[in-house]
């Protein structure tokens, strides 16, 4: 039976803490029920938190907290013994105990709500909160600290990045002029949305970033597909990956009409299977939910024992949010905050894209495209890092030429309003720069 605290548990836990920088592990505070161990925890997180020369001792800690109670329990932990694979079981015990005070705390609510609010608006709350009950290092608690607190470890990060000993967090997005205005690609934590008409290459620019990602970068990369083009098929999807990966032509995979080219399709499906190139397809065959994403990730650490570095939903308009809304401008308001808790719960990159609306398709050609045109609610681009508009002529001269202009009307890493054209050619599913690279050289 799952207590709902155990004093001995939290005291193993805090002891672990104090063995050395392998054993220090970040978690909320709300995690400790006794509100002595809580404040001993607090303490341990100004003095053990890294960067630091030499790992602060418990004689260190007892010198600088001005608590006497702590004073004496870090006395008491000192001496207990724990190795670090215990500290992996107790912090689970701990997370467990922390979950089972939570679904109490939610199933003594529900015969009181019963009364007052409809079934459907609970479910969707409760699958709001126990969602963050899956993944022990995924409830994040607000940080609060005076600007001071962390200028040592700002200046020891700045070395780091500037030294090139700590890499940056951004994956680039191998589209030369792209990367050049993000300042190198796509942060964790950060998303991103493209906005564009029918036909004018959300789709096939989503799964060339997820190509770059996973096939150049090796990053661990999951694409949730909402509306697979053409035949509506999952396997589609991989054949269009198949086409940018052997650069064949899509229908011709499709319809097995490869002729003297099938040694090379052949070829790069061996190079796929050894090379295992972490990307993950997902097809879901209706409306998905935020909570669908949540389901899906937590699936893939599953399956693999770590998060994806980046998802990408294809795409935000066959999407509903958890919480309940009354307009259109409300889903995709609410519908964007959901995505970017997700983002930031799971430390990964989150990239979409959205329909433009009807007042968007009116603006004439040359005439400012600004973010109040690219959706149902110009709210929906509140918590996005960067924007771009995707864009042809309507004249056909771009799409005979292959040529895909693309506007950034958002941009958190530097300049905005910026315009650049890329190569864009639907029959080998590629979006891109002219010069083409492939996994491991350039062509």
């Amino acid at each position: 039976m799952i207590k709902f605290k155990d004093p001995q548990v939290e005291k193993l836990v805090l002891a672990a803490f104090l063995k050395g920088p392998e054993f220090w592990k970040e978690i909320p505070e709300s995690w400790f029920e006794e509100e002595l161990h809580r404040r001993c925890y607090k303490e341990f997180k100004k003095i053990l938190r890294p960067p630091y020369s030499t790992f602060p001792t418990p004689d260190i800690i007892i010198d600088k907290t001005n608590d006497p109670d702590v004073k004496i329990l870090v006395l008491e932990l000192k001496e207990i013994n724990i190795t670090l694979q215990e500290l992996n079981v107790r912090i689970q015990d701990l997370f467990d105990m922390f979950c089972s005070r939570k679904l109490f705390d939610v199933a003594s609510k529900l015969p009181e709500e019963l009364q007052s609010k409809n079934p459907r608006e609970i479910v969707r709350e409760k699958i709001s909160v126990l969602s963050e009950l899956v993944n022990p290092f995924g409830i994040k608690e607000s940080n609060r600290e005076f600007i001071y607190d962390s200028a040592v470890e700002r200046w020891e990060y700045y070395k780091g990045v500037e030294s090139k000993t700590i890499e940056s967090t951004a994956i680039p997005f191998h589209i030369n002029d792209l990367d050049y205005y993000t300042n190198g690609g796509l942060r964790k934590t950060h998303m991103m949305l493209i906005v564009a008409g029918t036909g004018e290459f959300k789709t096939l620019t989503k799964l060339s970033i997820a190509y770059n990602y996973a096939f150049i970068e090796k990053k661990d990369t999951m694409v949730l597909t909402l509306e697979v083009p053409g035949s509506g098929d999952q396997r589609d999807y991989q054949r269009m990956i198949d086409a940018r990966h052997s650069l064949l032509e899509f229908k011709d995979i499709v319809s097995g009409k490869l002729n003297v080219n099938r040694g090379i399709y052949r070829e790069k499906l061996i190079d796929i299977v050894e090379n295992k190139y972490p990307l993950y397809i997902v097809d879901i065959p209706d409306k998905a939910t935020s909570g669908d994403v949540i389901k899906e990730i937590e699936l893939y650490f599953a399956k693999t024992g770590k998060y994806p570095d980046a998802v990408i939903i294809d795409y935000l308009n066959e999407m509903e949010p958890l919480g309940s809304y009354s307009s259109s401008s409300e889903k995709f308001k609410l519908l964007a905050s959901e995505l970017r808790v997700i983002a930031r719960t799971y430390g990964t990159r989150l990239i979409t894209s959205m329909q433009l609306n009807r007042e968007g398709k009116k603006i004439k050609e040359g005439e400012k495209r600004d973010l109040e045109n690219i959706s149902e609610s110009h709210y929906v681009t509140n918590p996005f890092h960067v924007i771009v508009f995707l864009h042809q002529d309507p004249n056909g001269i771009d799409a005979a030429t292959n040529q895909l202009h693309w506007t950034i009307r958002k941009n958190r890493y530097g300049q905005k309003n910026v315009t650049f054209t890329t190569f864009a050619n639907p029959a080998f599913c590629y979006v891109g720069d002219r010069k083409i690279i492939y996994p491991g050289y350039e062509q």
